[in-house]
């Protein structure tokens, strides 16, 4: 069928990021244009909207969405719409909601064969791991044809590039080039091997994992480092200790309110970068407080920073790197719930447990799983492999 050409296509397509920017006048923050409020047209929006569309000209029905969860994007949308700045910008950013719930049903429904699916992703995992080794070693971007799948140009000594310094006991350092391959940054690039490695894991396909490991070590990435960890070991807990399936909601929701609470800022230290997140911190929870049942509006978290600092320059524009902050200060304690609503009917199977706490630790330290379409695809991706039976216990599919 002509809509599963277009899913395995967007699997495969994952790590590219070739799209259309555009640049209407809220874009412009403190004269500076921001490309996380762009309207942004990416090569995978084009196969999922022709995934969906092509199921439902071929089934004459979109796919089955609980009538429940409808209602609740469609109360929430319009509410969080009328509080936003830009209408617009917010009613784009439900658009986007949107979009991935229809995606998410639709795979639920249809079910695709999961062992094409990892095919696909080990494919795309090993040309990314080919080409970040290849930008650490070479100290720049590859070029030529890859600009058109999403490599920027770049070389070590460009400013704000992303590089690690290796050093070793005689004193002596080397300063080496952070793999980015077709995504955004390293630790985005990180949060697709992470996850991919814990797939492959449930595939029992070890020697799949060995060349996203080096490459995720050289990422220096050390929340997707820690993630990795801790889910793979909590993983290995659970299915040791219990075989209750309700009892994995239960312990996300748990996992999920300690995080937040984990999430309140602490006194800044003298590293700079360290400072932005804790400021970042700081203004989230300013803003929680002023706007807390609704939020200020998706999408208008750097819509509404400037506010927080109107005393001195602010010379960072960026989403606070925590997806728990971010998350309330758009969406307000409205939304909070209804996430809570949805994981719990998500009856996410102790067995899978590993593939949503990652991306749920991954989150208390950055933001990209919102604000960047590959982390939105990894987002998705993860709540498919923690709720398809046969996904998430392939040995048995």
């Amino acid at each position: 069928m002509i809509h599963e050409l277009f899913f395995y296509l967007t699997i495969l397509l994952l790590p590219t990021q070739l799209a259309y920017h555009m640049w209407p006048d809220w874009t412009i923050v403190l004269g500076r244009r921001v490309d996380y409020l762009a309207p942004t047209l990416y090569l995978t929006d084009l196969c999922i909207i022709a995934t969906i569309v092509s199921y439902v000209v071929s089934k004459k029905r979109f796919p089955i969405v609980t009538p429940k969860i409808i209602i609740l994007l469609s109360v929430l949308a319009i509410v969080n719409a009328a509080i936003a700045t830009h209408k617009l910008l917010a009613m784009l950013g439900w658009v986007k909601i949107i979009e991935l719930t229809l995606f998410f049903f639709y795979v639920r429904e249809t079910n695709h064969s999961h062992q094409r699916v990892f095919a696909l992703l080990s494919l795309s995992v090993i040309f990314s791991c080919t080409l970040g080794i290849a930008q650490s070693v070479y100290g720049r971007s590859i070029g030529g044809l890859l600009w058109f799948i999403g490599e920027r140009t770049f070389t070590i000594n460009t400013p704000a590039i992303a590089k690690q310094a290796l050093c070793v006991p005689s004193g002596s350092c080397i300063e080496f080039l952070r793999p980015y391959a077709t995504f955004p940054h390293p630790n985005v690039f990180a949060g697709f091997l992470g996850l991919y490695i814990l797939i492959a894991l449930r595939h029992n396909a070890i020697v799949f994992t060995i060349l996203p490991f080096i490459t995720l070590l050289l990422t220096t990435s050390r929340s997707a480092w820690i993630a990795l960890g801790v889910s793979t070991l909590l993983q290995y807990i659970l299915r040791q200790k219990t075989q209750n399936t309700l009892l994995a909601p239960m312990i996300e929701v748990f996992l999920l309110v300690s995080l937040l609470l984990l999430s309140i800022p602490v006194s800044p230290t003298n590293n700079e970068s360290i400072d932005v997140r804790v400021a970042l911190n700081a203004s989230a929870m300013t803003i929680i407080q002023s706007s807390l049942l609704g939020g200020v509006g998706i999408n208008h978290f750097l819509v509404s920073l400037p506010q927080m600092f109107p005393h001195r320059e602010m010379y960072f524009l960026q989403p606070v790197h925590n997806i728990y902050l971010l998350f309330l200060a758009e969406i307000g304690l409205i939304g909070a719930i209804a996430l809570f609503v949805a994981i719990f009917r998500a009856r996410i199977n102790a067995r899978a447990l590993s593939f949503t706490l990652f991306l749920l630790l991954v989150g208390l330290f950055d933001h990209y799983l919102l604000t960047t379409q590959q982390g939105n695809l990894l987002l998705t991706l993860g709540a498919l492999y923690s709720t398809i039976p046969s996904w998430f216990s392939p040995k048995r599919g």
